[in-house]
C-alpha cells in the first residue's frame, strides 16, 4: 500500500513540475554565423541610413553586450522577448549603466537568413521610421541563432 501511495505522490509531483516552465533553460549551440550575420546587419542598417542621406550610427560595444545577451535569452526561451532583463528598455538600460534620453530596441527572428532579419527590420514601418529618425546615435546589435536584437539609443 506505501509503494502505491509513493507512486502516486512521484506522479503527482512529476505532473507539476512539467506543468511549470522551467526558470533554467538550456542555452542552445550557438552558430557559427552569428558574428557575420551581426556584422551583415549592422553594415545593413547603416548603409540604409547614409542611401537615406543620415549619418551612420556609431557601433556601441556595451549596446552589443546588451544586445547579445537579450539574443541568447529569446534563443533558450524559443520566443521574442520585449523586456531587458524583465526591465522596460529604458529601466533595463539604466541597469545596465546606459543612461540616454532616447532609446528604442527591436526585436527580430527569421528561420533561414540574415539577409531576411534585415529586410524584415527596414521593411516594418515603426523600425522603418525609427531607422529613419534623427533622436539616435548608438546602436548595438546581436543575431544569436537567427533571433536578432538591435538596441538604439541616443547619446550618453
Amino acid at each position: 500500500m506505501w509503494e502505491k501511495l509513493k507512486s502516486i505522490i512521484k506522479d503527482f509531483l512529476v505532473k507539476i513540475k512539467v506543468f511549470f516552465p522551467n526558470r533554467n533553460p538550456i542555452l542552445p549551440e550557438q552558430d557559427i554565423n552569428n558574428d557575420a550575420n551581426t556584422k551583415f546587419i549592422e553594415n545593413g542598417i547603416n548603409h540604409f541610413r547614409i542611401r537615406n542621406y543620415l549619418l551612420k550610427y556609431n557601433i556601441s560595444s556595451k549596446l552589443k553586450e546588451i544586445a547579445t545577451l537579450q539574443s541568447k535569452e529569446m534563443a533558450s526561451k524559443n520566443k521574442m522577448v520585449y523586456l531587458i532583463q524583465g526591465f522596460s528598455v529604458k529601466f533595463g538600460l539604466l541597469k545596465q549603466g546606459i543612461s540616454a534620453q532616447n532609446n528604442y530596441m527591436m526585436v527580430e527572428y527569421d528561420y533561414s537568413n540574415a539577409e531576411s532579419i534585415l529586410r524584415k527590420l527596414l521593411s516594418t514601418n515603426i523600425y522603418r521610421n525609427i531607422l529613419l529618425s534623427d533622436n539616435f546615435d548608438n546602436i548595438g546589435v546581436s543575431v544569436y541563432n537567427n533571433y536578432c536584437t538591435v538596441l538604439l539609443t541616443s547619446k550618453f
